[in-house]
């Protein structure tokens, strides 16, 4: 019987498509574990300019090792602050050991100082539920009569009883000049907050409320003691989330826009409450029946605003925010899942998060901080790769923290305690929380940040690849390799897996050609590799499984199959 002889090259570009059928895939990712350790489109380092130029696949975060936070029982939100004591750093809030509403610098050691006399709040650390910060840059006077602050970090919980403010003025080890109350000490401030953010030059919280009325209060402009009675908007439904629309993002026009994320709803507040007696501003729903996940599960993007949904997916408000659709088809059984019970995460036990760090948009689905998924937007659509994981080291979380700002990552994120994105599980381990972290650089030399530890797992794997009428069978896989970090300077091994559709396996056994070596970042040389197999009946598609050393990187530019391909009636 006549039999032909093809090759097949991988499509390592566009993305994996995880609910189609493995024979639609065909000859495209259908998994992308770890594959990379540079970005899609690279960028310069602080240093050098020898980060690989033909790499496919976004970068992954590195793993930082943990911080031992003195009393932490656990942890809920990361806050920015600029001030003179510490310039730039971010702190790590979260309970006590008395659950007590707290936070560490993300360094690590002892709590950080409340003012004496300020009431603290109690918040269950068995409670899944996030937290909230944000920063403003022009907050006017200190609340307490204090002078008056270049900077404040604002924070709170859905379950506390008052919010928080930090000044950039303050030492925040001391407890005279410590985080205090501004439930306590501005009228109309309420009494904790589900969601905060920054808009029009205000201070906006938003609250819980009872499920079924909450209330979205706003700062005077440039007044962080001003609080209305006026100064407050009815909102149906539980609030969850806030969204400022900055211009150039949603704000497509000259009016402003503010996103509200409830438990059951999306709405959207169209220009200023206090322009015209209010009469310029406009609150109007867009999606009833889907909400906003938690405070920490939407992102602004310059294609709009890209949120969890309650209902397990992936959506997005495009400028203008006229209307939200989803878009998380592709990944959908991987969304808004708890990934230890593998059961929908809802309401309370809602802890996805999403972080945007141009190009790419980074999804953590709740139930475990360890994987996630990234997206990269464009006017085509959404390619996404995943999943990835940071580490196993910590154990399955419960939870996924982000930072809330990005002006951190304008100001040398390499001279920072912290860098521009985070992960952090809630519960410590050993009373240490591990988080990882990302920033715009990359390291040029030495081993891949966080050496024998990552403890991840590079992996890439195709759909089935069928020719119709006909069986397949494959003879020889070709790896296009580059020269990438090494663990501990040991040459990373490499492995091909052939699949048939059945789940029948069989290794690739490497014909020896000159083993990659150790590397320092260059890409001036790519290595090629070749594996063989031992015959494995033939099928009606085929799977190619590429990985290599755990903790090592999988840095592949092309995959080549060469398949025979024989006529049959199935």
């Amino acid at each position: 019987m006549a039999r032909n002889t093809q090759t097949v090259e991988v499509d390592l570009k566009s993305g994996i498509t995880t609910n189609d059928s493995r024979y639609s895939i065909g000859s495209r990712l259908a998994v992308s574990a770890n594959s990379s350790f540079g970005f899609r489109y690279p960028r310069l380092t602080s240093t050098s300019d020898n980060l690989t130029r033909s790499h496919r696949m976004p970068l992954a975060f590195p793993d930082q090792a943990g911080a031992a936070f003195t009393g932490a029982k656990s942890m809920r939100d990361i806050g920015f602050i600029a001030n003179g004591f510490f310039s730039n750093f971010a702190v790590a809030i979260g309970c006590n050991a008395s659950d007590q509403y707290a936070y560490w610098a993300t360094s690590g050691g002892a709590e950080l100082k409340f003012r004496t006399g300020t009431t603290r709040t109690t918040v269950s650390s068995g409670s899944k539920l996030l937290g909230c910060s944000t920063y403003w840059a022009n907050p006017g006077n200190d609340p307490s009569g204090g002078a008056t602050s270049d900077g404040v970090m604002v924070f709170s919980h859905q379950s506390a009883t008052h919010v928080y403010y930090l000044l950039d003025s303050a030492d925040s080890t001391d407890v005279a000049s410590g985080a205090r109350s501004l439930t306590s000490l501005v009228t109309n401030c309420p009494a904790g907050a589900a969601a905060l953010t920054t808009h029009l030059d205000r201070l906006w919280l938003l609250t819980a409320g009872d499920g079924a009325r909450a209330k979205l209060w706003y700062t005077d402009p440039l007044n962080l003691t001003s609080i209305r009675t006026t100064n407050v908007i009815q909102i149906p439904g539980r609030g969850q989330c806030l969204i400022p629309a900055h211009f150039g993002g949603v704000d497509n026009s000259v009016t402003p826009r503010l996103i509200i994320g409830c438990s059951n709803s999306v709405l959207v507040l169209d220009g200023d409450p206090q322009l015209g007696g209010g009469l310029q501003a406009d609150l109007r729903t867009i999606i009833s029946g889907v909400g906003i996940q938690s405070s920490q599960a939407a992102a602004l993007t310059p294609f709009g605003v890209f949120f969890l949904g309650t209902d397990g997916d992936l959506w997005l408000i495009a400028p203008g925010a006229p209307s939200a659709s989803a878009v998380g088809g592709p990944i959908l059984n991987a969304l808004g899942r708890n990934h230890v019970s593998g059961a929908l995460e809802t309401g309370g036990d809602a802890t996805g998060a999403i972080a945007w760090l141009s190009p790419y948009l980074y999804i953590f689905p709740g139930g475990e901080k360890s994987v996630f998924y990234t997206a990269e937007p464009s006017t085509d659509g959404l390619k996404f790769w995943g999943p990835h994981t940071c580490s196993n080291a910590a154990g399955a979380g419960v939870a996924v923290v982000r930072s809330p700002q990005d002006w951190l990552a304008i100001s040398a994120p390499s001279g920072l305690s912290v860098t521009s994105l985070h992960s952090l599980t809630m519960l410590p381990v050993s009373a240490v929380h591990r988080f990882s972290s990302m920033d715009q650089f990359t390291a040029t030399t030495g081993a891949y940040p966080g050496g024998s530890n990552l403890e991840r797992t590079a992996e890439v794997r195709t759909g089935l690849i069928n020719v119709p009428g006909h069986k397949v069978s494959v003879s020889r896989v070709i790896l296009d390799t580059a020269k990438i970090p090494q663990v501990a300077s040991v040459d990373v091994v490499w492995y091909v897996r052939l699949y048939d559709e059945a789940g029948n396996s069989v290794n690739g056994v490497r014909v020896p050609d000159p083993a990659v070596p150790v590397g320092t970042n260059l890409d001036s040389v790519v290595y090629t590799q070749h594996f063989v197999f031992p015959p494995l009946v033939a099928s009606r598609g085929v799977s190619i499984d590429v990985f290599c050393t755990t903790a090592a990187d999988l840095s592949l530019q092309r995959l080549l199959v060469e398949i025979h391909t024989t006529p049959a009636q199935f």
